[in-house]
C-alpha cells in the first residue's frame, strides 16, 4: 500500500517536497545511478576525458556489480532509476544490472548508442527498459561527429533504427526513446533540419539541451563545501542572437508541423534560451525543487545531490539515511533560500520565475 500511495505521489513531488519545513524530503522518487566512468568515445567536450580527471578517476575502485546490485534493493520501489555513465553499455553486466532493477522500478538508460550490441538491443527490449536517451549533436555526421568523433553518428543512427526494429518484432512500445541534442556553435543554424532528423527517426521525444560550461556536477571529485562554486555566466558559449533566435523559432515551427515532441533542457522559454547564449541570466529569478525528489549516486558508491557535494556513501550507510542526514537538509535549505545560484547556471533542472 506504501508503495502505491508513492508512485500516487511521484507526478505532484517536485513542488510538494519543497514545501516540508528544515530541508527534509519524503524519499527520491528519481535516482541517477553512475556505474561507471569508462567510455567508447572520447568527446572532444567531456570532462571525464581530462588529464587530472582520469588520474583521480583510476585512483578510485569503482563499484563491483554485487555491490550495484545491492545499492538497487536500497532504493524504493516508487522510485525511478536512471542508469547513466561513461557510457553504460560497455559495463560487463549492464544487462543483469538492468534487469535486476527492473524487477521493481521504473528503468532508463543515457547511451552514445555506438557500443551497443545486437544482444544487448533485444535483451532491453525483452525485459522492458522503459526510457533511452541517445545523443545526436546535429542532423548530419559532419556535425555530429566532430565532437563525438568520426563513425559515431552512422553508428549511432543504425543502432537506433535496430532498437526499433526489434520492438516492432515484438510489439513492443517500450523504451520510449529520446533523441539529445546539445546547442552548439556549429549546430545552433541546424536546429531545423535536426527537428526532421528527429521526425525520420520517430523518436518519442527531441530534447535539445544548453551547453553547460561547469565541472562541478560530476561524482568524480566531491567536496566537503561548496566554496568553489564559480559564476557559470562567465564561462557561458556565445552564439549570434538574433541568427539563434531565427533558427530556434524555425525549429519550433517545423516541429508543430511536423508534430515532433520537444524539450529543453533546462526547461526555459526560446526567448530565456538566447539570452542564456548572450550570458545573461537573470540570479534572481532562480529557482529550484529537483534537489527534494532526486539525488545521484557515483561509480564509487558517493551519494551526491546537482553540484559535486559529498553527502556521505552508500557502501557505508543505506541510501535513505543519507538522504535526509543533516548535510542534505542544510544544501536544500541554501538552494531554498537562493543560495550558489551563480553556479546553478547551465544544470539542466534549472528553473526562472517569469
Amino acid at each position: 500500500m506504501l508503495q502505491i500511495i508513492k508512485r500516487k505521489l511521484a507526478p505532484y513531488s517536485e513542488k510538494m517536497f519543497s514545501f516540508w519545513p528544515g530541508g527534509w524530503s519524503p524519499f527520491p522518487t528519481n535516482v541517477v545511478f553512475e556505474i561507471l566512468y569508462g567510455c567508447n568515445l572520447k568527446c572532444s567536450f567531456c570532462y571525464l576525458r581530462k588529464e587530472e580527471v582520469v588520474k583521480k578517476i583510476k585512483r578510485r575502485r569503482q563499484l563491483f556489480t554485487d555491490e550495484i546490485l545491492k545499492i538497487i534493493d536500497q532504493i524504493s520501489r516508487s522510485t525511478s532509476i536512471a542508469f547513466t555513465g561513461g557510457e553504460v553499455t560497455v559495463h560487463k553486466d549492464i544487462i543483469k544490472i538492468l534487469a535486476y532493477a527492473k524487477k521493481n522500478h521504473r528503468v532508463g538508460i543515457i547511451s552514445n548508442l555506438t557500443a551497443i550490441t545486437k544482444e544487448q538491443i533485444k535483451k532491453i527490449v525483452d525485459i522492458g527498459l522503459d526510457t533511452l536517451m541517445f545523443s545526436l549533436d546535429g542532423p548530419t555526421a559532419e556535425i555530429h561527429d566532430l565532437g563525438r568523433g568520426q563513425g559515431s553518428f552512422n553508428k549511432t543512427v543504425a543502432n537506433l533504427k535496430l532498437i526499433q526494429q526489434v520492438k516492432k518484432q515484438r510489439r513492443k512500445i517500450n523504451p520510449t526513446i529520446t533523441m539529445n541534442s546539445l546547442i552548439l556553435p556549429q549546430n545552433y543554424q541546424l536546429l531545423t533540419k535536426t527537428v526532421q532528423l528527429a521526425h525520420q527517426l520517430k523518436v518519442t521525444w527531441l530534447n535539445f539541451q544548453l551547453l553547460d560550461p561547469s565541472l562541478d556536477r560530476s561524482g568524480y571529485d566531491l567536496h566537503e563545501n561548496l566554496y568553489h562554486l564559480k559564476d557559470n555566466r562567465k564561462t557561458l558559449i556565445k552564439l549570434p542572437a538574433k541568427k539563434f533566435k531565427i533558427s530556434l523559432n524555425s525549429a519550433l515551427t517545423e516541429a508543430e508541423k511536423l508534430k515532433v515532441r520537444i524539450s529543453f533542457s533546462p526547461s526555459l522559454t526560446p526567448a530565456q534560451i538566447v539570452d542564456y547564449y548572450q550570458g545573461k541570466v537573470d540570479l534572481k529569478k532562480i529557482f529550484c525543487n529537483k534537489i527534494f525528489h532526486l539525488t545521484r549516486i557515483s561509480p564509487f558508491g558517493d551519494v551526491y545531490p546537482c553540484f559535486n557535494l559529498k553527502i556521505g556513501s552508500v557502501l557505508e550507510k543505506p541510501l535513505m539515511f543519507w538522504w535526509n542526514s543533516a548535510v542534505y537538509r542544510k544544501f536544500r535549505q541554501q538552494i531554498k533560500r537562493g543560495a550558489y545560484r551563480h553556479a546553478c547556471v547551465g544544470c539542466c533542472h534549472l528553473r526562472l520565475k517569469p
